[in-house]
């Protein structure tokens, strides 16, 4: 908004930060608020979705420090054949029920990166992301021995590896949803299969 009030003032209109704020937030809660709720009905209406929360500090929030963390959560449709929908969504905390309302109406696979609080979800098929999974292996390999194959994490990353192959090649080939669901089900399902058994 810096540039803008700049921008402004050099074409002879004073409008101060402030003003062009007050309209952004007039014109999100009066206006955008229902283009929202309305992606917000589709999103749940989907049957996967994809989930991360990430904190942020606000500066100026009211009873709050702004040290104080905050959380934005991001949710997202999966790859379904239909076009992806992103929605974040703020909150004060990272309880639970700040998952649970927003999610509250959907019936599906919810992918996440293990925070508990997507657990016991009714309705919810929890699901693990792989790259986090990979990315927890990754950690547990010393510096140095990322070739020592002996090492039960650097196995863990090679499964992970073979399956991110398999996924970059469906990609590749533009595999639509049912396309790419056989091929998991024929190429990832042993490698899943050898990894569970390992």
């Amino acid at each position: 908004l810096n540039r803008q009030e700049e921008d402004w003032k050099q074409l002879g209109v004073p409008l101060s930060r402030a003003t062009l704020a007050n309209w952004i937030i007039y014109c999100a809660e009066n206006y955008l608020r229902h283009v929202y709720d309305y992606f917000h009905r589709q999103l749940r209406m989907r049957k996967y979705l994809m989930a991360d929360e990430t904190r942020v500090q606000v500066l100026n929030e009211p009873e709050r420090n702004p040290e104080t963390d905050s959380w934005m959560w991001l949710f997202r449709s999966g790859e379904d054949g239909l076009p992806p929908l992103l929605l974040y969504h703020y909150t004060e905390t990272r309880a639970k029920f700040h998952a649970a309302s927003f999610l509250q109406g959907f019936s599906g696979y919810l992918e996440t990166d293990g925070y508990q609080g997507y657990n016991n979800l009714p309705d919810i098929k929890h699901c693990s992301c792989w790259a986090h999974v990979r990315r927890y292996f990754t950690d547990a390999i010393p510096k140095g021995k990322e070739y020592d194959y002996s090492l039960p994490a650097v196995q863990g990353v090679q499964f992970c590896s073979r399956l991110f192959d398999c996924e970059r090649y469906s990609k590749a080939k533009n595999h639509t949803a049912e396309q790419r669901k056989q091929f998991r089900l024929e190429k990832e399902k042993p490698i899943l299969e050898a990894f569970w058994n390992w």
